[in-house]
């Protein structure tokens, strides 16, 4: 059931619309290193930067798909890890380590 409630209701087509904007959770995985390794790889400093999801990956689509660098912001290698929908469901359903490591996993692979 919606919490916004129009009157008149609105067409069928403009609630499908709005229905399939997707926004909704997003979870976020903080990470602090010891530095910015990312930077060094990336040549530059980007201050964004993410995957596309692998095929042969089991994860939910979305899984650590955007990292956001933090270092500018909080003078500290800090990366934030984005996780939509499922893939933040799943990670808020499981324990903070398992969540952790899967993260930097990905990091792993990426870098």
């Amino acid at each position: 059931d919606s919490a916004v409630q129009f009157e008149p209701p609105l067409p069928a087509a403009k609630r499908s619309a709005i229905e399939a904007l997707g926004f909704g959770r997003l979870e976020k995985v903080v990470l602090r290193f010891g530095n910015n390794f990312w930077r060094t790889r990336m040549g530059g400093e980007n201050l964004f930067f993410g995957r596309t999801r692998d095929p042969r990956d089991e994860a939910p689509r979305g899984d650590f798909f955007w990292f956001v660098d933090m270092g500018d912001a909080t003078g500290m290698p800090i990366l934030v890890a984005l996780l939509p929908a499922k893939a933040g469901a799943a990670a808020d359903a499981s324990p903070d380590r398992e969540t952790v490591e899967r993260c930097l996993s990905v990091l792993r692979r990426l870098f």
